[in-house]
């Protein structure tokens, strides 16, 4: 069902035959099975697909926070399963779309809780975490939040605080489902351009799964496609040429324009990707 490529030592993450899924009373339930992944250090990689595909549950077993099914996934060539929590988290973060439990933290407090890996047992934050926290409240441009409580937060801006924490975390790794999904326009540009530079800058490889398929095509230095019967991967102008990216969303209402590499409604017109004037 996937690509299969010969491991190197430029990657931090990667899986041999992997099986993802979930478990319940009336049995095992396979979403994908035979998965041979990498992940690349320093890329931006993103994750598209259509809802209910899997998406979600592979960034889990990739994260660990769901079991594997089957084969075995390596962080920079330790088997996952023999990494024990605390030093999973220093080595990798993530950025779930499920709700916070309700607390007083401040914005600060909460992007704070990413240095828990590395502060002592009373949680004592050094003049290095504050730093870190610091950094990462400004790179989401939140520092007039940052004393607020989180709840007094609109979802968007939560959303952001967030991801500071995962940055706040320090980790070469970040995993993040749906990083832009309360975000307006503007915002969502904003957050896959810094996703973008810290790939690009920090050496950090961040893999994210969005339906903001335009701009990933744009901004991703790799795809990973899941469809219910393939997975491939791949920079956009090789799944253009295999035809794989034209095949992930087959609807009478979308199509893919090679020429804009763009996804458009087939009512807009070729040549620009506006609505075609009547």
């Amino acid at each position: 069902m996937s690509d299969v490529k010969k491991p190197t030592t430029t990657s931090i993450l990667r899986s041999e035959q992997l099986a993802i899924g979930y478990c319940s009373k009336k049995g095992t339930h396979y979403v994908a099975e035979n998965l041979n992944l990498r992940l690349e250090r320093g890329q931006l990689v993103c994750l598209l697909g259509k809802n209910g595909v899997g998406k979600s549950t592979l960034l889990r077993t990739l994260s660990k926070t769901q079991h594997k099914l089957g084969g075995t996934i390596f962080l920079e060539d330790r088997e996952l399963s023999e990494i024990d929590s605390s030093q999973l988290a220093q080595k990798m973060s993530l950025v779930l779309t499920e709700k916070i439990p309700e607390s007083q933290l401040t914005v600060f407090e909460l992007v704070a809780l990413g240095r828990q890996p590395y502060t002592n047992w009373l949680g004592k934050l050094s003049s290095e975490d504050h730093q870190k926290v610091d950094t990462a409240i400004k790179q989401v441009k939140l520092e007039a939040l940052s004393h607020r409580n989180y709840f007094e937060l609109s979802d968007g801006q939560l959303q952001k605080v967030m991801i500071a924490r995962a940055l706040a975390q320090d980790t070469d790794l970040i995993l993040l489902d749906e990083p832009t999904a309360h975000l307006d326009l503007h915002h969502t540009i904003e957050v896959f351009q810094l996703l973008k530079d810290l790939a690009t800058k920090t050496n950090k490889t961040i893999l994210i799964s969005t339906h903001e398929v335009n701009l990933a095509l744009a901004l991703a230095d790799d795809l990973w496609l899941m469809r219910p019967d393939k997975f491939v991967s791949g920079s956009t102008a090789n799944l253009i040429e295999s035809q794989d990216l034209q095949n992930l969303f087959p609807t009478e209402q979308l199509t893919f324009n090679e020429k804009l590499k763009q996804f458009v409604f087939r009512t807009q017109s070729t040549n620009t990707g506006l609505p075609s004037k009547k």
